[in-house]
């Protein structure tokens, strides 16, 4: 079901206590939620949980398979052994390009890692973003050629990971395209990522 239906309560509180509250202003597409998703873990069962489920697209646009953060009813991270987990695509290798769409990209666009890091982007940028979930997403992701504008939201990983991916995704563009502009931009602080930067920003203000 859609985030503005009356039973996704919990993952507005989730955004709101991430710091994210300003989307609901403009949900996100391919973000929903799920009331009673149930978790396993290691083969075993822990039971039904609220969950935001966002809809992950392979490089064609097409539905393949589900990222699921889960939740408790106060909107909250549940108290699991690992709260985010991805469905296993339809296809084998089917994800390696994709990206969970959260804005639909126009002559500009803007990725991330992370959902929350790309929604934190989104709200302090105002501009397109989709989030490609890890390092190794970031790096693949396929962006359509209408794209004339990127800008990589790289995570300052104190082990550079984050910033190798975002390198690597940089070149690659613009092997495609050498018109295309692409920057990349990363927070100032080790260890840290754009949410991290957009909650000090609230504080501050």
């Amino acid at each position: 079901m859609g985030l503005d239906d009356e039973i996704a309560q919990p993952a507005r509180n989730y955004l709101i206590n991430r710091g994210l509250g300003e989307v609901l202003k403009s949900l996100p597409d391919d973000l929903h939620f799920h009331p009673t998703l149930s978790y396993w873990h290691d083969g075993k069962e822990y039971g039904n949980f609220p969950a935001l489920v966002a809809l992950i697209r392979n490089k064609e646009g097409k539905p393949i398979t589900y990222h699921r953060t889960y939740l408790n009813q106060s909107g909250h991270k549940a108290d699991l052994p690992t709260v985010k987990k991805m469905m296993p695509p339809i296809k084998q290798g089917a994800t390696k390009g994709g990206a969970i769409r959260l804005y639909p990209a126009i002559d500009e666009l803007i990725v991330a890692e992370g959902i929350e890091t790309a929604l934190a982007l989104h709200i302090s940028l105002n501009k397109p973003v989709w989030a490609c979930i890890s390092a190794g997403g970031l790096e693949s992701v396929v962006i359509p050629s209408s794209v004339k504008r990127v800008i990589i939201g790289s995570d300052n990983d104190l082990n550079g990971t984050g910033q190798r991916a975002a390198n690597i995704l940089a070149k690659r563009l613009i092997d495609e395209d050498s018109t295309r502009e692409v920057k990349i931009i990363t927070p100032e602080q080790a260890g840290t990522d754009w949410l991290d930067v957009l909650i000090e920003q609230e504080k501050v203000a």
